[in-house]
């Protein structure tokens, strides 16, 4: 039986946020407030309790809705003033058709809002929801096609797999950019395209940041143990800087 918990909705929790509020990165913006409206509400009052299928994590508020997800890779949109449910998508559901190929483990992410798309992701893919009707707009993994190495009669073969998404989702001016243990890349929100990947960069947990036309990021050689922190022009993924940290 799964364990129903209350998640109680104290506004002072929640960082409201104006009209068509947009929640990009972590807490929202680069200071990491969690209030992109500078509003603070006036008392504590309690204004509405919402069941949740189980435990919930980083609700974030967009024109009157409130978005977050359990650690059952459920999806909630709830309405900010009655707390009513809008709409409810089970992220596993749709994440099955690619659990063949990945060997990732971990957990589903904060979501992120940017225009009219919600963006949350987990091990295996990032997934853009039409954030007023929760339809899936796309799906995307970091699938990755390897030869081996010549086996007997066999021959070379072809290997698919799905590499982890490990530095979580940003977005900036219609893109999105993260990382997997292979590659950082930008995807094209519109359609989850790639714009580019640069192939020098391992990620690994934690998320990117963006400052005027730059993309900081973290990398980690496993084999030297070595912390890398690249520099990266946001347009190209071009390596403007880098530094070493071991």
């Amino acid at each position: 039986m799964k364990k129903i918990i209350i998640y109680t909705i104290i506004m002072v929790t929640i960082a409201s946020m104006s009209v068509a509020g947009d929640w990009p990165i972590y807490k929202g913006n680069l200071f990491f407030t969690g209030n992109n409206d500078e509003i603070i509400v006036s008392n504590n009052q309690l204004k509405w309790l919402f069941l949740a299928k189980d435990r919930v994590f980083n609700p974030v508020v967009s024109d009157g809705r409130i978005y977050f997800v359990d650690k059952n890779a459920f999806v909630y949109c709830i309405d900010e003033d009655s707390g009513n449910i809008i709409w409810l998508n089970d992220v596993r559901s749709i994440s099955s058709q690619f659990k063949a190929y990945s060997k990732s483990a971990g957990k589903i992410k904060y979501p992120l809002v940017y225009g009219n798309t919600v963006i949350v992701s987990d091990p295996i893919a990032i997934y853009a929801f039409d954030k007023r009707t929760g339809n899936v707009i796309w799906a995307r993994t970091g699938l990755r096609v390897d030869e081996t190495k010549p086996q007997g009669l066999t021959g070379i073969t072809t290997q698919i797999s799905i590499d982890g998404i490990y530095a979580d989702p940003i977005i900036d001016q219609d893109t999105i950019y993260y990382g997997t243990r292979k590659i950082f890349a930008s995807r094209d929100i519109k359609n989850g395209h790639i714009i580019w990947e640069n192939k020098d960069i391992a990620t690994y947990s934690g998320f990117p940041v963006y400052y005027d036309q730059y993309i900081i990021t973290q990398s980690m050689n496993y084999e030297t143990k070595t912390f890398t922190v690249f520099c990266l022009e946001q347009r190209t993924g071009k390596v403007v800087w880098q530094r070493n940290f071991n």
